[in-house]
């Protein structure tokens, strides 16, 4: 297994934790792949060989499967915030000792990986991407090799972060791709604005999709994503477009967002 150390912010070091917790959209695979579009999705296989690469965050890694990814700018949560992230959580994981309960589990995504994802949707920071050119050099980045490198069909760029659904193809690896896009982002803004300086956090949330049911809800949280924020100030994918279009109110939208497992998937 070889290690990366992905994040050098101190206040962000968080401890090994177990991945499951962390990435909260927990589901046994039901089958290996799901069409979707005429394209192979490829879900978690338990009895393939999985790698695991260090970092704060777990980030496990397996061919021929698609994650969920998401990554913010450099500003996006407060350090007052982390801070005190970081000591509850430190607190929890001292009271609640592995193995943990499917209560635990709702309960750990509940205080700490939910909270991490609502603040960024708080819109802390400077919200850069708010602006149309800068935030168009984003979606250029990302469709750059889209359909050569990954597949890249739901996601959705907000004012400090992105979530995205991709499928790696060939050799190309996840790692890879997050890397070039941020990179080549972070520079050309940097470059626009006339500043030097991280742009973005250097390390990224991502999960192994589980299954078609896990797909689904996670394409319903990228379409909602946006709700509440004036038209102009984020840019979805057409097909996420396609999904926010269909559902009749906001309401109807976000409904079909189901960010904690139930009692029967927690305990997979």
């Amino acid at each position: 297994m070889e290690g990366h150390e992905l994040m050098d912010d101190p206040i962000d070091k968080m401890p090994d934790v177990d991945s499951e917790l962390l990435i909260g959209l927990v589901e046994a695979a039901s089958r290996r792949f799901h069409p979707l579009h005429g394209d192979e999705i490829g879900f978690f296989h338990p009895s393939e060989s999985i790698a695991y690469l260090d970092g704060n965050l777990p980030h496990w890694r397996q061919d021929g499967v698609t994650y969920f990814v998401t990554y913010r700018t450099a500003d996006s949560i407060p350090q007052e915030k982390l801070r005190l992230w970081l000591a509850e959580r430190d607190v929890w994981l001292r009271e609640n000792p592995e193995p943990h309960s499917p209560k635990q589990k709702k309960e750990y995504w509940k205080l700490f990986p939910k909270r991490m994802h609502d603040w960024l949707d708080a819109g802390y920071g400077e919200c850069l991407l708010k602006d149309a050119g800068l935030r168009q050099i984003v979606v250029d980045g990302l469709l750059h090799f889209a359909g050569n490198r990954y597949l890249f069909k739901e996601w959705v760029v907000m004012p400090n972060h992105v979530h995205g659904i991709v499928t790696p193809m060939g050799e190309h690896q996840l790692s890879g791709i997050l890397h070039s896009w941020k990179s080549f982002t972070a520079k050309e803004i940097n470059k626009r604005l006339g500043r030097q300086g991280s742009f973005w956090h250097k390390e990224s949330f991502d999960h192994i999709v589980r299954s078609a049911e896990s797909l689904e809800r996670i394409g319903a949280y990228i379409a909602a994503n946006p709700d509440g924020l004036p038209m102009g100030s984020y840019s979805l994918s057409a097909d996420a477009q396609m999904r926010r279009d269909a559902a009749s109110t906001v309401d109807e939208a976000s409904s079909l967002v189901s960010w904690l497992p139930t009692e029967e998937q927690s305990d997979k």
